[in-house]
């Protein structure tokens, strides 16, 4: 005849966890909660700030939807910021995360928006025959560099908005 011996272990009332386990679940809760706080509670210490920076841009007085607008920093190992207009024309600029806008300096301001292709609207497919061509800008190219748009921005230690009417000279 064979003797079974029952194992018994502790078990915690509450959680039905054993003792050991019960303790990594705790720590691994603590360790959780901390991340997260520390994630939520502002930028990291490397990031320099950023001020909000918006605007609307408009092209011989219309608003202009889908350009991409840059704000290229002028100073060495400065960051740049751009944001994408909507349909009314307005933008926000973001460095870090969405909307953030762009920390102070002195920038370069570049407005880009290229005329669609028929592949990128949904038309039929054809595949490219030869070298492709570079897309057909939608506003003057002048405003697609920063050395030739005559666009320049300060950002302070404030929000800034920052209007561009774009001309056709």
């Amino acid at each position: 005849m064979t003797q079974h011996h029952q194992v018994t272990k502790q078990t915690n009332h509450l959680t039905g966890v054993m003792p050991a386990a019960a303790w990594w679940l705790k720590c691994c809760g603590i360790v959780a909660v901390a991340i997260a706080i520390v994630g939520c509670s502002g930028r990291p210490a490397n990031r320099p700030a950023t001020y909000p920076v918006s605007g609307i841009v408009t092209f011989s007085g219309s608003p202009v939807a889908g350009a991409t607008v840059g704000f290229q920093s002028k100073q060495p190992q400065g960051r740049s910021a751009s944001g994408i207009t909507d349909a009314q024309g307005r933008y926000k600029l973001t460095t870090f995360s969405r909307g953030d806008g762009a920390p102070p300096g002195d920038y370069g301001v570049i407005v880009l928006k290229y005329k669609e292709t028929a592949s990128a609207s949904g038309g039929e497919y054809r595949p490219v025959q030869g070298p492709e061509r570079p897309p057909e800008h939608e506003l003057p190219p002048k405003y697609a560099a920063a050395a030739t748009s005559g666009l320049e921005a300060t950002v302070g230690a404030t929000a800034l908005e920052f209007n561009i009417e774009l001309s056709a000279k």
